[in-house]
């Protein structure tokens, strides 16, 4: 072999040999573990059964979308109760009786133009009373403290001149706490910010044995329960035939007495606890489903049963065999086959079944 000949094939054996390591240094691109799931979609639905009724409630009033204002809806929607309800005592009404014989006068803040806000200042009187404010400011690092003279009661109501301090609640270590907070100048106290109706509560009256007979057209009498008779207990069979003796015994029967409607009634008994509807528990699981969730489900359930009914018989029995096989394998051997060839038809089966039904589920869509 000529030397140029040697040479020439030495470098295109280094040539082939580079490309050959380089191969073997890339990484190999492996298939995602979940590809065969995404593909065994349609198995799911088949292994899971029917659709279920939803978990909402029916606290929603009114469906997703859009709304289009109906006059009915509207009429039914303003009789739900509210939810939870706060005032701030003293009321407006009261607030204002507690200032009967209090005079004030207008006073018109200037503004570039006219038209500056106007602002109610008390005239002194026997109804007015007034206080003094220390302000305190820093100027050229010496502390200066002016006075000024601020309201401190309007007849009946009194407020802070800045000093005063009113229970509260404070946020101290991640934990609530009660603390003594200054009142600002101006501030009225004595004032409360309470709730008068719980959170979930429908009033006094809503749930209520009255309430009950008015929305259900019964009549409500309360009948006081007598002693409590101790004696001995029967099971139902001695029952049955104690009740049977006894009619064998009497010829004629008392006339039966037909009663009006009527809620029952009777110590801490109360009507609304028939109702599922209204019953409050821990979590949000109290209440009936959402309309919308229940003609879904009950849509859903329809379309689910037809596509089971639109499959082949051999293509449902590989896939109940599916719904409980750990492999291929036991696939396999459920159909018959046995060996090494008992995890390939097994396989084959199953997807074949699988992508049967995937072409069933598309047609129903």
């Amino acid at each position: 072999m000529q030397p140029d000949q040697h040479a020439e094939k030495y470098a295109s054996f280094l040539e082939g040999l580079s490309a050959y390591m380089d191969r073997l240094r890339a990484p190999k691109k492996r298939k995602a573990a979940n590809d065969n799931a995404k593909g065994m979609a349609p198995l799911l639905p088949y292994r899971n059964g029917p659709p279920s009724a939803g978990v909402q409630t029916n606290w929603s009033l009114t469906p997703n979308g859009t709304f289009v204002f109906d006059p009915e809806n509207d009429a039914e929607e303003s009789s739900y109760s509210t939810e939870s309800r706060h005032e701030i005592r003293p009321s407006e009404n009261l607030t204002m009786a507690g200032l009967e014989g209090v005079e004030f006068r207008e006073f018109r803040h200037a503004k570039a133009g006219g038209g500056g806000s106007v602002e109610l200042i008390p005239i002194p009187g026997k109804r007015v009373g007034y206080g003094v404010h220390i302000e305190t400011r820093e100027v050229d690092g010496e502390k200066v403290e002016t006075k000024h003279k601020v309201v401190t009661r309007l007849g009946c109501w009194r407020f802070s001149d800045g000093e005063q301090t009113e229970q509260a609640h404070k946020r101290r270590d991640k934990k609530v706490v009660k603390t003594r907070l200054k009142m600002p100048v101006g501030a009225m106290l004595g004032m409360r910010y309470e709730a008068n109706q719980p959170r979930g509560g429908e009033g006094s009256r809503a749930g209520s044995k009255p309430y009950f007979e008015a929305m259900l057209g019964a009549k409500h009498r309360y009948v006081k329960g007598g002693l409590c008779k101790k004696g001995k207990s029967y099971s139902r069979a001695e029952s049955a035939t104690i009740l049977a003796e006894a009619y064998s015994n009497t010829p004629v029967l008392p006339p039966v007495t037909m009663c009006e409607p009527g809620i029952a009634s009777g110590g801490n008994y109360r009507p609304r606890d028939l109702f599922i509807g209204l019953q409050k528990t821990t979590c949000a699981g109290g209440g009936a489903i959402n309309w919308q969730d229940a003609i879904e489900t009950e849509e859903n359930r329809k379309v689910w049963f037809t596509w089971v009914a639109s499959l082949k018989d051999e293509d449902k029995a590989v896939l109940d065999i599916a719904k409980t096989a750990r492999s291929y394998e036991d696939v396999g051997q459920s159909l018959g086959f046995s060996g090494d060839y008992a995890r390939k038809a097994g396989k084959r089966a199953v997807l074949a079944a699988n992508d049967n039904a995937r072409e069933a589920m598309k047609k129903i869509a």
